[in-house]
């Protein structure tokens, strides 16, 4: 299957706390109507699907990441080449930088690595378990299943069916972290990882990927 990725590039930089503002920006500019950059259904109720807009900061700057989405999202971004970004000190004005249009294959084959940064793996229910284990090795293990399942939901999010078996390793927890999200504050991690899962760059895996966390990186 074939993702297109459409990655729009603003400048100026801003700071990993204005993400959540970034975002609101996008939103009042482009219209609340338009759902996908929202992931809120008409009652106002959160849609649980895999965000197919994912709000980044690549290189220090606001990044709009786009799955497969319709003409009509791609055209809004072109009609709207200025963002307002309110923040307390000062008004913002965000200036559309570059659109790039790229195609990835999702397939499973070689061996690849990969970074993940800010990823929030645990859950209320998993964070307890993760606490109970006495040893590296089983934390880790258990972090990789966790790591599985969430590539499985972002695979049936884009409506890809994976049949082979995922083989993945944890190689390397670089860091954890706590990371502010809807009020708490939750635990992340910053790992390297080797799967045969061809995964595209910038995706996010995890929980609150439309606001940047859990965010896939190459790894050299």
């Amino acid at each position: 299957m074939t993702l297109k990725i459409l990655s729009a590039h603003y400048s100026p930089s801003i700071e990993a706390l204005e993400l959540p503002a970034f975002r609101g920006a996008v939103i009042h500019t482009l219209g609340k109507e338009n759902q996908l950059f929202h992931n809120h259904q008409d009652d106002k109720s959160v849609s649980y699907l895999y965000p197919k807009i994912q709000y980044k900061r690549i290189a220090k700057s606001p990044a709009l990441i786009c799955i497969n989405i319709p003409q009509e999202y791609t055209q809004l971004l072109f009609v709207h080449p200025t963002i307002p970004l309110v923040l307390k000190a000062q008004t913002l004005h965000l200036s559309l930088q570059q659109l790039k249009l790229t195609e990835h294959q999702l397939a499973i084959g070689k061996v690849e690595s990969y970074s993940l940064t800010s990823w929030i793996a645990l859950n209320s229910e998993n964070y307890q378990k993760y606490l109970a284990m006495s040893d590296e090795l089983s934390k880790t293990a258990f972090l990789e299943a966790i790591l599985k399942g969430n590539i499985i939901s972002f695979a049936k999010g884009v409506g890809w069916e994976i049949e082979q078996t995922i083989q993945l390793r944890i190689d390397d927890i670089q860091r954890v972290k706590l990371v502010p999200f809807k009020g708490q504050r939750l635990t992340a991690f910053d790992i390297t990882f080797r799967t045969n899962v061809s995964l595209p760059e910038y995706i996010g895996l995890g929980k609150g990927v439309s606001l940047g966390f859990g965010t896939i990186g190459k790894h050299i």
